[in-house]
């Protein structure tokens, strides 16, 4: 994996360097800094850095070679995959319906139900079918969960 070239957004003649910061231990990205900088203060006890700005999301820096290479953090979830051109974890089409379900359902309980309520202890006989058009909608949107 080749570092990000940043040289247009600098100027080729700018003499500034970039500098990929990682945890020795696990090669995992820091931070990336550039400038005319001794990366030697830049670290902490625990970090390395390499020359180069390197991609901060799925990429590591291999502690042996102290090259970028290509990673895939852990799956943070069941119903998600991995985008590699985005470089990260989405929802599936099922999770992200799932997600909206679970969005819809908590609206319905704290907004719209919580006014009908109130019409209705204030004697709005409209309240009512509101309420349960309400209800209907939770216990559809329950089975997509």
């Amino acid at each position: 994996m080749n570092p990000i070239d940043i040289s247009g957004s600098l100027g080729a003649t700018s003499g500034m360097r970039s500098y990929t910061i990682y945890e020795t231990a696990s090669g995992t990205i820091r931070r990336v800094m550039h400038g005319d900088i001794d990366p030697h203060q830049q670290c902490g006890p625990d970090e390395s850095f390499c020359v180069g700005a390197h991609p901060m999301v799925g990429c590591r820096i291999n502690p042996s070679t102290k090259q970028a290479e290509d990673f895939v953090p852990p799956q943070p979830e069941a119903d998600t995959e991995w985008d590699a051109a985005q470089r990260k974890w989405r929802f599936t089409a099922a999770g992200q319906a799932r997600r909206d379900a679970k969005a819809r359902m908590q609206y319905l309980e704290k907004e719209s139900q919580a006014r009908a309520v109130r019409e209705l202890l204030l004697g709005d006989q409209t309240a009512l079918a509101r309420l349960q058009a309400i209800e209907d909608e939770i216990i559809t949107k329950r089975r997509d969960v």
